[in-house]
């Protein structure tokens, strides 16, 4: 039975979603979540306003992506009008913030946000990542168990967006940090129903790149991709895809293209020197680390100081709506258990922080306690 259950913070519910039908699962979506997704909605058409877009503009650079995405998949499709069907809202409303990445890309003057990913190879497949966005979007996310599909999966994602980060039952995880290309835009499959695809249906790393070779992107993403025997960064473009594997049993990445030719088509202004400074600093930890052999140990990693390269992100106190960068979640993978867990806030705030706690299986009612 679908159902929207509590978790750590009695404000950040726990979205449990089993229909087989892509609509009907939709629906299920938009009418437990009605309320916040339309809250979310409000927030994003004032952030894209903020970067310039009109309503009229933002309606159509969504409808360009729905026609994108049902070429690549309408089933896809059925599932967005279905969530604006059961939210009681625009289908163009949905669409939109399922591709708020492709729009934004294309507003002048926007700043994606930040996040950096850490993969632990050489023993078990570990891995850790921070999302950081708007501040004021820190309510308008919750955690998720969606079965009914190909394979079961969990994770983390905004309020009326499909998927974004998240664990499967075969294993196979999907991580995510944005990147910018001149190339960026609208008209292309939207990259959070891509990781959707991925989750839903990927059987193995190998699988989930076949998914990301075909996928028509229009904007560009890392997304790393872990299964309990291997991992890959596939860094995703309309200009090309390039692959990375682990170098000395690890990957990270920031927001940056490691790849040399698509990096020759960057909006460099986006993220120089932030990206490489974050990278750096990550690299020189993990050249000393030992192995971990917890998620939990993985934290560490991802602490920043003041005086350090922004791992972990606070807005400045006089930054204004639309710069006002934090930290919104912490999340941990350990693929061979199939099991993610979510922390509020940085991963600083993780070591006294609550956690949600959830597997990816088959069975309708997956959870494990919060902790």
């Amino acid at each position: 039975m679908d159902s929207l259950l509590p978790s750590a913070s009695p404000n950040r519910p726990t979205l449990h979603l089993s229909d087989r039908a892509p609509r009907t699962r939709g629906e299920a979506r938009g009418a437990a979540l009605r309320t916040e997704i339309v809250q979310g909605v409000d927030l994003y058409l004032r952030l894209f306003a903020e970067y310039g877009m009109t309503d009229a503009a933002v309606a159509e650079k969504a409808m360009r992506s729905v026609d994108a995405t049902d070429l690549w998949n309408s089933d896809l499709v059925a599932e967005l009008e279905g969530v604006a069907n059961g939210a009681g809202t625009d289908v163009w409303h949905i669409a939109a913030v399922n591709a708020r990445t492709e729009i934004l890309s294309s507003a002048p003057g926007a700043r994606p946000g930040e996040c950096t990913t850490i993969v632990r190879t050489a023993t078990r497949r570990l891995a850790i990542q921070t999302w950081d966005w708007h501040e004021e979007m820190s309510a308008l996310w919750h955690t998720q168990q969606i079965s009914g599909t190909s394979r079961t999966f969990a994770g983390l994602t905004e309020h009326g967006i499909l998927s974004k980060i998240g664990v499967n039952d075969a294993g196979v995880a999907v991580l995510l940090n944005i990147l910018g290309h001149e190339d960026d835009g609208v008209g292309g499959l939207p990259i959070h129903l891509l990781t959707f695809a991925v989750l839903s249906t990927a059987e193995s790393v190998e699988h989930a790149l076949d998914i990301l070779r075909r996928a028509p992107v229009s904007a560009s993403s890392a997304i790393t991709v872990v299964d309990a025997l291997s991992a890959v960064t596939a860094e995703v473009s309309p200009a090309g895809i390039a692959l990375f594997a682990p170098v000395g049993g690890w990957i990270a990445h920031s927001n940056h293209f490691l790849d040399d030719v698509l990096a020759t088509g960057e909006k460099r202004w986006l993220y120089e020197p932030d990206s490489q400074d974050r990278l750096a600093l990550v690299h020189s930890r993990l050249s000393r680390c030992p192995a971990p052999a917890t998620t939990e140990e993985l934290l560490p990693l991802l602490y920043s100081d003041p005086g350090q390269p922004a791992l972990c992100c606070v807005p400045a106190p006089d930054a204004v709506f639309g710069d006002r960068w934090r930290t919104l979640a912490t999340i941990t993978v350990d693929a061979a258990e199939r099991t993610i867990d979510v922390f509020e806030g940085s991963p600083i705030d993780a070591r006294t922080a609550r956690r949600t706690r959830l597997r990816a299986l088959s069975q309708a009612n997956n959870s494990l306690p919060t902790l």
